[in-house]
């Protein structure tokens, strides 16, 4: 649906994807993962990835003024669907796999891309605070744990690193301002270990220019500590590394 958006039949595509109705039924879908994990199971979980799409397109069509309040309401479920136990759980356990299924590729992929795509929402900053909250500690450790063996990562491993990496660095661009507690400070500084650590190992790795999952960190992490330059504490911590 997604990739047959027009200027001819946008209109009609809003009409129907905005529609309260199936809206609502959006709401109550992320509410029910968000609380139990349901649904993530189905394997008709993934026609909703082309919704999601779908919406992210028509939402950029649209004026601030003229987004829904339910639109900010999925956003705000979805939040919570990544804030939520099971989300940890899914990415602990997708990362001991060879494969990923489609009930742990919809919370890893399309609900983070559906949070990227609004990330410079200036309404949505408590939203991402509270993803910060949830994904700092668990993430960094795992990082922390993991980060000497990044040579035997998968380029799927790679992709759900990068996706981790922006949704946790995203309220930073939008709280640049305000200082971090002790807490989220030091989890950040162990992040950027490990990012610094994992960039020295690729240095040393020869034909790195050949070497595209080494290529897909390097632009993941080095982009990521850009972003946290912005915090001017972490901007201070890392010109000390």
């Amino acid at each position: 649906m997604s990739n047959h958006i027009s200027d001819r039949n946008e209109s009609i595509l809003k009409r129907l994807i905005f529609h309260k109705s199936l809206l609502n039924e959006l709401n109550m879908f992320f509410e029910e993962i968000a609380s139990n994990g349901k649904y993530l199971q189905d394997p008709q979980i993934k026609s909703l990835d082309n919704i999601f799409r779908a919406t992210q397109r028509l939402e950029k069509s649209c004026l601030d003024n003229q987004i829904d309040p339910l639109l900010t309401k999925l956003f705000e479920n979805i939040a919570k669907c990544i804030c939520s136990p099971s989300f940890i759980e899914i990415f602990i356990h997708s990362t001991t796999q060879e494969n990923d299924n489609v009930g742990q590729r919809f919370p890893l992929h399309a609900c983070t891309d559906y949070i990227h795509s609004h990330s410079a929402d200036q309404q949505h900053k408590q939203c991402l605070l509270d993803i910060r909250r949830s994904l700092d500690r668990p993430f960094s450790q795992w990082l922390t744990q993991q980060s000497s063996s990044f040579p035997l990562w998968n380029h799927r491993m790679a992709a759900i690193l990068r996706q981790l990496c922006f949704i946790l660095t995203l309220s930073i661009q939008l709280n640049r301002y305000i200082n971090l507690n002790k807490e989220t400070f030091d989890y950040y500084c162990h992040l950027i270990e490990s990012f610094v650590n994992i960039l020295y190992s690729i240095i040393q790795i020869e034909n790195t220019i050949h070497n595209k999952l080494a290529l897909s960190l390097m632009g993941t992490l080095t982009s990521n500590l850009y972003t946290m330059t912005l915090s001017i504490q972490l901007e201070k911590y890392i010109k000390n590394k």
